[in-house]
């Protein structure tokens, strides 16, 4: 297999396995400093030669402002219907349940 590469990844040590997901990961020994995205980790998708022409793309699809990002972080979104909407829009209703830990933890 000359040229080839190949590599195992532990979905156990994976961030975005844990915060992805509810639960607490703090108990799992994942440091806070490891957090860079609100869902996901995205380490992997920098690296990742298949990507590279992708990650300097940016697009705003939705914005928050300081009383959505508050309500959010306070965990007190889920009966507003402007936020849910939003979150709808970038594909994020499904991470609903652990947005506000991981936003607390990614804004220490």
């Amino acid at each position: 297999m000359s040229g080839n590469i190949r590599f195992i990844i532990k979905a156990g040590q994976c961030l975005t396995f844990y915060n992805e997901f509810e639960g607490d990961f703090q108990k799992k020994n994942v440091p806070d400093t490891a957090h860079n995205a609100l869902i996901g980790c995205l380490r992997c998708q920098l690296v990742c030669p298949v990507n590279r022409p992708f990650t300097k793309k940016r697009e705003i699809v939705e914005t928050f402002n300081e009383e959505e990002t508050a309500l959010i972080m306070n965990d007190t979104f889920h009966g507003s219907p402007g936020i849910l909407e939003k979150l709808k829009n970038i594909d994020m209703i499904e991470y609903e349940n652990v947005l506000s830990r991981n936003l607390n933890v990614l804004l220490k």
